[in-house]
């Protein structure tokens, strides 16, 4: 994944719009919809919920057959097992 893909997906998982996302990494709305849409792919997710699951350290269930290799990001599991809960870090 690329650094601008991981960087729009961390900001997805502080649930922030596309807009200030935008804002954030200094690029337009349609660079950030063109990042996220790329990050989905490889995570083999979606959806902006899975998404935000998997910034917070949760594997989501995979979508589309692919393979979730960057589950590792933040240490989370790629059988798709949690324990249900958000952490509030």
């Amino acid at each position: 994944m690329t650094d601008r893909e991981l960087q729009g997906i961390d900001l997805i998982g502080l649930t922030l719009p596309n807009a200030d996302i935008a804002e954030q990494l200094g690029v337009s709305i349609n660079s950030v919809k063109s990042y996220i849409r790329s990050a989905y792919r490889r995570l083999g997710i979606d959806s902006r919920p899975a998404a935000i699951l998997w910034a917070r350290g949760f594997a989501p269930p995979k979508t589309n057959g692919s393979e979730n290799s960057a589950a590792s990001h933040t240490g989370g599991s790629t059988d798709g097992e949690s324990d249900g809960q958000l952490s509030t870090a």
